[in-house]
């Protein structure tokens, strides 16, 4: 009875009385123990919103009392119910302070530390709400709700769940996946392997039949690929592809996925060091569509190719007569850009280094053959994309589609 008065007083707007019905729940807590655990929802309810609180005494006990009743739960082994105490959770998602957000979210963390199967039968009451978490304007909830969600996902049915349901929220939100998706992945990638995050990804977009997301998806994927901390020990594996079956394996993989954008194929191919197959891959570019926006991706490939990511292929640039078909991807690529910047950079770039020594194209050194099969899985993809793309413009009419005009606009 006494908790039943207390409760609705430590949300009162009075501070003292707030103060001191807090206290008073933390002492019954640590005195009560299990007797406890039938208010434990409504406790939770209680003292969440309080983590905002602006009086620091107040704050101070509101976060020992949530202490007191974690340690609680923890520690017992008893049965709480623990579906009313994620339900306070989940609507506590929603609250306008962060500090309130950050201690829901560290609550489904303390679940999975007292028995990584507790949350397992509700992961897909949960998922609706950390999805939607990913889009809250503070990105240390951001952070902290990725934390949650890799947690639970060491699980590897939950794994799959998760990352199919990761996709699912980026086609349906674009935004989200222009805006937050290299965060997402990158932080996922701290917590879980990087490379079965990949490998995870490519496979589902490989099936994407909704060709402009999967792009898009593709685009993001490459780029993080390319540029981030987190994929450092996978770009060394795609740089030695003849040492490990297994790195063979995953450039196939995400070769099939990465097919959905022609130039993170190409770029795929120059960081995996195949030099011979991107040299056919350019060669098909001439047989498709180029618009503006395969125009504006093939300029930042260009700047990308500027980067220290790819440092060593430029030193391959000093050994002509080993890696000829560098030169002659390179050269392709030259051909089929207009007269821009990019333009200008690769040409200084080849120019120079072309000046070293003279370039025996008809020379086969013996890189690694093209793969015929992957490289007809490239071409009808692409064949599919242009028909799919055609479809959409309505019946293949002539003139620049909405994305394109946009691109138009920021060069």
């Amino acid at each position: 009875a006494l908790v039943t008065i207390l409760l609705p007083h430590c949300t009162s707007s009075d501070d003292l009385t707030r103060l001191i019905s807090v206290t008073w729940i933390n002492e019954l807590i640590i005195l009560g123990r299990e007797k406890m655990l039938p208010f434990a929802p409504k406790i939770l309810g209680a003292i969440l919103p309080g983590f905002s609180n602006d009086v620091l005494a107040v704050k101070e006990q509101i976060v020992e009392t949530n202490a007191s009743l974690a340690s609680l739960i923890h520690d017992t082994s008893e049965e709480f119910d623990i579906g009313s105490m994620l339900h306070v959770i989940t609507v506590q998602f929603q609250n306008e302070y962060v500090a309130t957000r950050l201690a829901a979210l560290r609550w489904l963390l303390s679940f999975h530390e007292k028995s990584s199967s507790l949350l397992d039968p509700f992961v897909q009451e949960l998922l609706p709400s950390l999805l939607r978490n990913l889009s809250d304007p503070s990105d240390e909830v951001v952070r902290q709700n990725l934390g949650v969600m890799a947690t639970i996902s060491q699980n590897e049915a939950l794994f799959d769940i998760l990352m199919t349901s990761l996709v699912k929220e980026f086609r349906t939100d674009r935004q989200l996946l222009e805006m937050r998706g290299s965060l997402i992945v990158r932080q996922l990638s701290v917590h879980l392997p990087a490379e079965k995050i990949l490998r995870s990804l490519a496979s589902i977009v490989e099936k994407e039949e909704e060709y402009e997301f999967a792009s898009l998806m593709v685009q993001t994927l490459n780029l993080i690929l390319l540029t981030s901390r987190e994929m450092f020990d996978l770009r060394n594996s795609l740089q030695n592809l003849d040492k490990e079956k297994s790195d063979r394996e995953l450039f196939a993989g995400l070769y099939r996925s990465w097919c959905h954008n022609p130039t993170a194929t190409l770029s795929l191919c120059l960081l995996s060091c195949m030099h011979k197959h991107a040299y056919h891959v350019v060669k098909q570019f001439s047989q498709m569509e180029i618009t503006v926006n395969f125009l504006v991706e093939l300029d930042k490939l260009v700047q990308l190719l500027e980067s220290p990511i790819f440092s060593s292929l430029r030193l391959q640039l000093l050994e002509p007569q080993r890696y000829p078909y560098l030169y002659k991807c390179l050269f392709g690529l030259l051909m089929l850009l207009p007269q821009s910047g990019a333009f200008e950079t690769l040409r200084t770039r080849l120019t120079t280094a072309a000046s070293f020594a003279a370039i025996p194209l008809d020379v086969d050194p013996g890189e690694q053959p093209v793969s015929q099969q992957l490289l007809e899985h490239f071409i009808d993809l692409q064949k599919r994309r242009q028909e799919a793309s055609r479809q959409k413009q309505g019946g293949g009419k002539a003139g620049v589609s909405k994305p394109e005009k946009k691109a138009a606009r920021r060069t």
